[in-house]
């Protein structure tokens, strides 16, 4: 039988409150700058820890004397908010729900600082308008009369009533009985995330009339997103995502799946015959079409590597179409770079989509990637193939994210693991950044500006290739003992950890812990042969890394590597309990979320079969079954962390969403059964309405709140 575990008291009350102040620090989560470049609208997202969801606001900045607004307007109940390219009308999105279920869609047609329109459109038309990046796809024409959007198609008829006898008093309708019926056939959607949304497709409102046509001849069994006007405005260009026959894996984090580009008339010029036509058909995966200013050339992304590999991610290839595309011939603008020339050389694009309007000419685009453990903003030259970085070295300023580019200025927000995001803003052609400033700057509360100022990071060197770590820990004194350490790795496994800020990372290493994020080899950012390395050594090569990373740390004096924890998610969490199982002295404890720890048992139940193929024992990509053979279970399993079980003597905290189909709490209930069996003491959370992220205000921060409790009781004292 297990060991109880002692539960641990609660937190200090100057603790919660420095955690509940610091998940209220906002992000922004999108920008459209207009076209003059002189006005950025833009949104950002808090955590509403009452309401436990994000809350979203947005203002306006005023770029040319850098001047932000000192407060923004709460958008309670809206979608989407886009304006037009000029800035002068919006589109406002409300998926209008009740009883769990979206009943309608309202269309708010903004301009002239007054409502013009009002659109309601019915479940019979089309479902819940599309936020998620992925199809996402409000697009206005030139001449912002009519605006294009991905939405879910009606659903099908369900099965039909069956006869019965009619209740005691009541009298039956003819055919219909007592009213009852089956639930109608099954009906796949994309998984993780995803649920309920089964077939994106595309829709156009006109502004004037408020009429809404949707667009006929788009490829059947495909979700459609993704969408942009050709120029001219008669014709919609968009990415496309086959649905299986077999069976539809999920598409979140998921860049190997299949996709194309295809070009459609639009509702207002269709024929009779209307039929979309794919642009690219030599490839197995564009998407992000982006017309430059002249409509002469087309930029798409592709992730043939991916697709290529098996491997959920990799390194994306920048490619043009020119247009009107009469040939068809996709062209390789930035490939994919197999490895960096030198230290801190170009690794390659690892780009998820491009920005709205992102070309700053005919010739040159601006995508914000991946470089090694931070986001940077690049220039990219079409013709030549040519790469310039536009942001400083990462230990100078850290992480970039592009927000939007129009009028010869870009838009950026810029964070550190220690500093909450601001906004900066370059112009054309010299691209020197300065930072936007508040009239009247409103500090955040005391104790979060005291904490935030005692913190500090940096890179750490590891003496391996295609390895780093970020340190986020409090200011030293010289001669100070170093702190015990929190060890971080990242899930995917192909993603990477950046030096941006993270809220509960931030209190952890506030509460007297050197929080230590890992990039392994495998991560993004370090160009595709090192990405590509990590395919059937999982649970091995990841593992080695990591241990290199706490060792490399410990021997500069960064942090005491005799008392070292870890915490992980999703793969992160495959890793932690890798670690606590190969290296069972090195760890006093740790905190799994939504862990991967049985490959075997995780196939049957998980949205991406696949992933459980191609990450572990050699499999590769082209093994994928629906029916895994006897031998194909058994090297899954070598490869888990459950291998390893009878070695793991490290107190374990376990965090798992009951909605998580990526890797379902099953997975994790069943390893802390095994590790309570083993004796080894366990504690288990289940969050009865989180998915894979674990993602709720709430959840995120009891999660760590529980973290900082667990680390609290087992640290050993020096």
């Amino acid at each position: 039988m297990a060991t109880p575990v002692e539960q641990p008291a609660g937190l200090a009350a100057e603790t919660r409150v420095l955690a509940e102040m610091l998940s209220s620090v906002p992000a922004y989560s999108r920008g459209y700058l207009a076209l003059s470049g002189e006005e950025l609208f833009v949104t950002q997202t808090q955590r509403d820890l009452e309401g436990n969801k994000p809350r979203s606001f947005c203002s306006t900045v005023h770029l040319g004397d850098r001047r932000a607004a000192a407060f923004g307007l709460e958008m309670r109940g809206v979608t989407l908010a886009v304006p037009s390219p000029s800035g002068r009308r919006m589109l406002v999105v409300r998926n209008l729900t009740g009883d769990g279920a979206v009943k309608g869609v309202l269309l708010e047609l903004w301009g002239g600082g007054r409502l013009l329109r009002e659109v309601e459109v019915p479940p019979s038309l089309h479902g819940a308008v599309y936020a998620e990046g992925w199809f996402e796809s409000v697009t206005w024409t030139a001449a912002e009369d009519r605006v294009c959007y991905a939405a879910e198609a009606a659903p099908s008829k369900r099965t039909p009533l069956w006869g019965g006898r009619a209740p005691p008093g009541a009298a039956a309708k003819e055919g219909e009985g007592d009213g009852w019926r089956g639930a109608g056939e099954y009906e796949e959607d994309w998984g993780e995330q995803l649920t309920g949304k089964r077939t994106a497709t595309l829709f156009v409102v006109e502004v004037p009339s408020g009429a809404v046509h949707a667009v006929r001849g788009l490829p059947a069994d495909y979700s459609c997103g993704q969408a942009t006007w050709a120029p001219g405005d008669a014709e919609l260009v968009f990415a496309a995502w086959p649905h299986s026959a077999v069976r539809r894996l999920g598409l979140i984090y998921c860049y190997n799946r299949h996709c194309s580009v295809w070009r459609v008339a639009a509702p207002s010029r269709q024929g009779a015959d209307a039929a979309a036509v794919c642009l690219t058909a030599s490839r197995q995966s564009c998407y992000s079409p982006r017309f430059n200013p002249s409509g002469t050339t087309l930029a798409l992304l592709s992730s043939d590597a991916a697709c290529a590999t098996g491997a959920h991610n990799a390194t994306t290839e920048l490619c043009t179409l020119a247009w009107p595309a009469a040939d068809g011939q996709v062209r390789s603008a930035v490939a994919v770079v197999a490895a960096p020339g030198a230290p801190g050389a170009f690794p390659g694009l690892y780009v998820g989509l491009l920005a709205r309007s992102p070309w700053v000419s005919d010739t040159q685009l601006m995508v914000c990637s991946t470089w090694g453990s931070g986001d940077a903003l690049l220039l990219l030259d079409v013709d030549s193939g040519a790469v310039r970085r536009l942001t400083p070295p990462l230990e100078e300023q850290g992480h970039w994210a592009l927000l939007d580019v129009a009028g010869g200025r870009a838009v950026a927000a810029v964070s550190t693991p220690a500093a909450p995001a601001g906004l900066a803003v370059a112009q054309a052609p010299d691209w020197a950044w300065q930072r936007v400033e508040a009239d009247a700057t409103e500090p955040f509360s005391e104790g979060v500006e005291a904490a935030l100022a005692a913190l500090e990071w940096r890179l750490v060197s590891v003496p391996l290739p295609s390895v780093e770590a970020i340190l986020l820990r409090p200011k030293q004194t010289q001669g100070a003992p170093p702190l015990p350490c929190v060890l971080v790795p990242h899930g995917g496994p192909h993603s990477a950890c950046v030096a941006a800020f993270v809220p509960t990372l931030a209190w952890l290493a506030s509460q007297g812990y050197a929080v230590l994020q890992l990039n392994y080899r495998g991560s993004t950012g370090f160009g595709q042969h090192a990405l590509a390395s990590l395919l059937g050594r999982a649970g091995r090569q990841d593992v080695d890394d990591c241990l290199a990373c706490l060792d490399a740390a410990s021997e500069q004096g960064l942090v005491d590597g005799s008392r070292a924890a870890v915490v992980g998610g999703s793969h992160g969490g495959f890793l932690a309990a890798h670690l606590i199982g190969q290296a069972p002295s090195r760890f006093f404890c740790a905190a799994l979320r939504n862990p991967v720890t049985d490959i075997s048992a995780m196939v049957g139940v998980t949205d991406i079969p696949d992933w459980c193929f191609t990450e572990c024992g050699g499999l590769g990509a082209t093994s994928y079954q629906e029916a895994p053979s006897a031998a194909a279970l058994a090297a899954m399993r070598a490869v888990s962390p459950v291998a390893h079980l009878d070695s793991v003597r490290a107190p374990v905290l376990m965090l798992l969403g009951a909605k998580d189909r990526r890797v379902p709490h099953s997975n994790g209930l069943a390893y802390a059964a095994a590790l309570r069996q083993s004796g080894v003491p366990v504690r288990t959370l289940v969050f009865a309405e989180d998915e894979h992220p674990l993602s709720k205000p709430r959840t995120e921060l009891e999660s760590y709140a529980n973290i900082l409790h667990w680390l609290k009781l087992h640290e050993p004292k020096r």
